[in-house]
C-alpha cells in the first residue's frame, strides 16, 4: 500500500517509473550498503576461512543427506 502511495504522490502512472525513481534516489545508500558488506566479507574471508569452509561443508552436508534419504524412502 505505501508503495503504491508514494507512486500517487509523485505522480506517476507505472510502477516502473516508481521503482526508477527509488532506485535514483538511493543509489549513494545503495552503494554504501555494497560497500559495508564486501568490506565485511573480505574481513570475514580472511580471518575465519578454514572455520567458515567447515561449517558450510558440515552444515549443507549433513542436511542434504538426510532430505536425499527422506526424498528415497518415500
Amino acid at each position: 500500500r505505501k508503495f503504491f502511495d508514494l507512486q500517487d504522490m509523485l505522480g506517476f502512472d507505472k510502477a516502473s517509473q516508481t521503482l526508477y525513481w527509488l532506485f535514483t534516489c538511493s543509489k549513494d545508500s545503495i552503494n554504501e550498503l555494497i560497500n559495508m558488506k564486501m568490506s565485511t566479507q573480505c574481513i570475514n574471508s580472511k580471518n575465519n576461512n578454514k572455520i567458515a569452509e567447515k561449517i558450510c561443508r558440515d552444515g549443507f552436508g549433513s542436511s542434504s543427506r538426510e532430505s536425499r534419504a527422506k526424498a528415497r524412502a518415500r
